[in-house]
């Protein structure tokens, strides 16, 4: 059995923010402070934000197209924790749960009962969604070309600027991310905003809000469990 439509954008939405939320590179943060948006810069800053990061949470937000109404706008939560944890959840507008553990990814969608259980590999992390948020530069830069060659419309899109990492596969069409851009906080280096274009068309913009890091996260938010009703797919 296989997601569908805006259920498979979620899944390679999620696992692909995930992917940046570490980092590696060469200049100073100072000289991002100044105004030099160079990409060896940008991820320098990024690396050197995260360096001391041990677990990380925000509260996610994003635009719902199907809907003007506000309370059917996205809205979630979003958990790092070293070594290798990831979860993401999706409170509205239907509820979905995405975790990583090590070499084990889960997709929950609570509409659909089913879970679907994947063995993942550093290049599958690498190339997942939402795992451009917890990876160094470097690991990324494996598998996507890195610029800071923001649009206008990435600007407009979620009323951001530099600094910004953006991330193109190297081997177009073999991801569902056909482009990514990562807007970091110029005063922390941290992760502030998300726009993640997709081959299917859509183009996803997510915020993370009231962000902490090295709060203790209880063990049990890693406990992967399903109501009992839920079909439990091996990929």
């Amino acid at each position: 059995m296989e997601f569908v439509g805006r259920n498979v954008c979620r899944a390679a939405l999620t696992m692909a923010l995930w992917a940046g939320l570490a980092g590696s590179a060469q200049p100073t943060g100072a000289s991002v402070s100044r105004g030099v948006y160079g990409v060896a810069a940008v991820c320098r800053r990024l690396d050197e934000a995260w360096a001391g990061v041990q677990t990380y949470q925000a509260n996610l937000k994003w635009p719902n197209p199907e809907s003007p109404r506000l309370e059917d706008q996205g809205c979630g939560l979003f958990l790092f924790e070293r070594p290798g944890r990831w979860l993401m959840e999706f409170h509205t507008p239907r509820f979905e749960k995405y975790v990583i553990k090590g070499n084990d990814g889960w997709i929950y969608i609570g509409k659909l009962k089913q879970a679907v259980h994947r063995r993942l590999g550093p290049e599958d992390r690498a190339q997942l969604g939402v795992l451009v948020l917890g990876q160094s530069t470097a690991e990324l830069a494996k598998h996507y070309k890195l610029s800071t060659q923001l649009l206008p419309e990435d600007r407009a899109a979620l009323k951001a600027g530099p600094p910004a990492l953006v991330l193109v596969p190297k081997d177009p069409g073999s991801v569902a991310i056909r482009r990514a851009v990562l807007f970091l906080d110029s005063s922390t280096g941290l992760p502030k905003k998300l726009r993640l274009q997709l081959e299917s068309g859509e183009d996803l913009r997510m915020t993370l809000e009231t962000p902490q890091k090295n709060r203790r996260l209880d063990p049990s938010v890693w406990n992967v469990r399903f109501p009992d009703s839920t079909a439990i797919i091996e990929q």
